[in-house]
């Protein structure tokens, strides 16, 4: 401990240790805050300098690549999702109408369920702080708080005059608390998210916010949580840029208003416009409205004309336009309002997305900004199909596996013309978005007549309850599919303890060149590997494997018996005998401990593949060498003797009933012996990303391009994606949908 003090940087100091194995470090801060200026804050906070908490703090040293300069390793991972949930908000309701959409009932069912599938208890439960009037202020009028305030201690009379002039708002004398209750609990999470005390957090509040406007409640919103968040977060936290995702079927106006000059959150909403026929049908709900200014490019709406989108239809949004864009925009925190009223069987939305895709969605925004997600919860409007969404969405911020996903529908055409006219806006902002096939010359309009905030122009007062767009019959077949979608798509969660596997073992070290000491498929790859999993203290949180040897039997899965046994006879050959055999394949060296290496890698990763088909794991890292994707049934290449990943594949296969396998490959080398064993297998989906230079790069075969993609009943489930030079590899992050419908 002295050593590493006396050897520390002058800014960093040694504190407190809750283990004999962790240390701690910690940015020294000013001990007199009230010299700091409100500059010298914000500087501060834009250094990005992040408080390590927790056990899982581990100090990183690059001292293998040369660097002298130490990081904090954050592993927010056994931090836990934080929940936010207040009964008082139960108490918001409409005092006339019963029947209302927007009813306590809602939050109930989501309890219920999350109780039900002990996601409760899986969360760190926290009680939200009243918002003040500081805060509501980042978003409202001073007149328009107080006026909240009042409805408090109004009459039923007074508080019925006084709805008359909104939009569908709802107001009881538990409103004011409620509504502040939801802006506490969304700035809190962010505040704990933010601090490191937690990984993600969900807020299960109500009235939702995002409709809410300056000095107007609307849409059953009171304040706008989001909007208040969010500049919360750049005003008092580190971040510097805010990503607000907005699957809620009605378009977030008021969020949109607040953020469309500014450049530091990006507001991305998906939403059913109709043309602007469906609420709040706003001109400004359309792709066209962008930005402006600094904010130019920050605003993106995707517009769906008509119902009955699907599952499809928003992955096909997350992955050809939000993520590219979202991972160049790189924010720090995200923020997701979460309306449930384009799941299935929603009478006000009409769309038809299942709860399962609720958790493919959440799952792909924990990517970005280090997994500093908070979701909070806007519409939902059926009780059954919401509080499974919500519980989905619960257990993936946990870490729980995703759920299955109905078969994949076609995507919608208004999907795809939805996309391309974004891309068409938004091209020359955001540089992911230049590999869509659009032409260039796409003429910019002219919006100069067009206001940014129409809501006056069009809003209309109105106190009653909206016209469902499912008939009863309908709103009972749909209700009934989501109650036969829980039998199909069971949940499943495994103890933290077990969630990955880890099998390594030093012996494969042997297998080395004996004529090339700069060889480099060299024992360090794996040694080295396997040391920065200890020195960042993930070897130690993952379920130990035991390595194995793999059987002559398991090797005659893939590979000829003739072939087995050369290469089991080189482990009885003279070293010049070795050299000499070796020199018969391309890139292929030899030792009197290959044979071994090659086995015991073999068995090691069909060890993983038992503990996840076995369920004891959840996912499995296998540390071995030899490689194996270039060996072919009767030949070696590239380093590879077996082709473990076909083995492996096998074994699933042959032992543990597995029907579909996919396998992703992305060394920079085609696996040249994968696509081979499985291009007429219909079960197995091979999908590769590597260099090809017209077929010159290695393993040097025109099987490698983009035409082949398999034979036989297999043609469809090999997908290569080669590219050209160095320089060409980043067209993967967004390849180029059809427009065909189903493709």
């Amino acid at each position: 401990e002295n050593e590493l003090a006396t050897n520390c940087p002058q800014h960093i100091k040694l504190s407190g240790q809750r283990s004999n194995h962790n240390w701690y470090w910690y940015p020294r801060m000013s001990v007199n805050n009230d010299q700091d200026t409100q500059i010298q804050q914000r500087d501060r906070r834009r250094t990005r300098q992040r408080t390590p908490f927790g056990d899982e703090d581990i100090q990183v040293v690059f001292a293998g690549l040369g660097i002298n300069s130490m990081f904090h390793r954050r592993i927010a991972s056994s931090r836990g999702t934080a929940l936010y949930f207040h009964g008082d908000m139960l108490k918001h309701a409409h005092q006339v109408h019963e029947n209302y959409p927007e009813h306590p009932g809602r939050l109930k069912s989501i309890h219920e369920k999350c109780v039900d599938r002990g996601l409760f208890d899986r969360c760190l439960t926290m009680q939200p702080e009243l918002a003040t009037d500081e805060l509501l202020r980042y978003a409202h009028s001073q007149e328009y708080i107080n006026e909240v305030a009042a409805t408090a201690t109004m009459s039923p009379e007074a508080r019925e005059a006084y709805i008359t002039k909104f939009d569908c708002a709802v107001f009881n004398e538990f409103t004011n608390r409620a509504a502040r209750l939801s802006v506490g609990a969304l700035t809190n999470a962010v505040d704990s998210v933010m601090r490191g005390d937690v990984r993600n957090a969900i807020c299960l509040t109500r009235p939702p916010g995002h409709h809410a406007m300056n000095a107007e409640a609307c849409g059953f919103c009171v304040f706008n949580n989001v909007e208040i968040a969010a500049k919360f977060a750049i005003d008092r936290t580190e971040a510097n840029r805010v990503l607000i995702v907005d699957w809620d079927v009605h378009h977030g106006q008021a969020t949109q208003y607040a953020f469309y000059n500014d450049n530091k959150v990006l507001y991305f909403s998906i939403h059913r416009y109709d043309d602007g026929a469906f609420w709040p049908k706003l001109r400004e709900s359309n792709y066209d409205f962008v930005g402006e200014g600094r904010g130019y490019g920050y605003n993106i709406n995707i517009p769906l004309n008509g119902p009955g989108y699907t599952d499809n239809d928003y992955l096909t949004i997350f992955n050809c336009l939000l993520m590219p864009i979202a991972y160049e925009f790189d924010p720090d925190l995200i923020l997701v309002s979460a309306g449930y009223d384009c799941a299935l069987g929603c009478p006000l939305g009409c769309f038809s997305l299942t709860p399962s895709v609720f958790a493919h969605l959440t799952h792909r925004l924990m990517a970005l900004a280090d997994g500093k997600v908070v979701v909070t919860l806007e519409g939902g409007y059926n009780t059954e199909s919401l509080a499974d969404s919500v519980a989905n969405t619960v257990a993936t911020l946990l870490g729980d596996p995703l759920p299955s996903l109905e078969a994949v529908a076609p995507v919608k055409p208004g999907t795809v013309t939805a996309i391309q006219n974004c891309v068409s806006m938004l091209r020359t902002r955001w540089k992911c978005l230049s590999l869509f096939p659009i032409s260039n010359a796409v003429p910019l309009k002219d919006m100069s007549d067009l206001s940014t905030n129409s809501w006056k122009k069009v809003m209309e007062p109105f106190t009653g309850v909206e016209e469902f767009g499912l008939t009863p019959e309908e709103l009972a077949i749909a209700t009934a599919k989501v109650v036969d979608l829980r039998q199909v798509h069971t949940p499943f969660s495994i103890d933290n303890s077990n969630r990955v596997c880890l099998v390594y073992d030093s012996r494969m070290e042997n297998h080395k060149s004996e004529t090339d000491r700069h060889q480099p498929e060299c024992p360090a790859r794996i040694r080295r590997a396997y040391e920065l999993l200890e020195e960042y203290g993930l070897a130690r949180r993952c379920k130990r494997t035991e390595a194995r040897v793999a059987t002559r039997d398991e090797l005659l899965r893939v590979h000829d018996a003739d072939y087995v046994d050369l290469i089991e006879q080189t482990s009885r050959l003279s070293q010049a005998d070795l050299n000499e055999a070796g020199s018969v394949f391309d890139s292929i060296y030899f030792n009197k401990h290959s044979y071994d290496s090659a086995v015991l890698a073999v068995g090691s990763l069909l060890s993983v593949v038992d503990d996840i088909c076995n369920c004891e794991a959840l996912h499995g890292v296998a540390v071995i060498r030899p490689p194996g994707h270039h060996a072919e049934k009767d030949s070696c290449a590239g380093f590879c003797f077996f082709n473990n990943v076909a083995l492996a594949v096998r074994h699933a296969q042959e032992i543990h009933d597995r029907k579909r396998i996919a396998v992703v490959d992305w060394d920079v080398h085609h696996g040249n012996g994968i696509q081979h064993e499985f291009e007429e297998d219909p079960s197995v989906l091979y999908i590769s990303m590597h260099r090809f230079d017209d077929g010159k790069f290695f393993p040097g075969s025109q099987d490698a391009a983009a035409t082949a993609v398999g034979t036989g009943a297999g043609e469809g489930k090999t997908a290569n994606l080669p590219w050209n030079s160095v320089g060409s590899c980043k067209l993967l992050r967004l390849p180029p949908f059809s427009t065909r419908e189903g493709s």
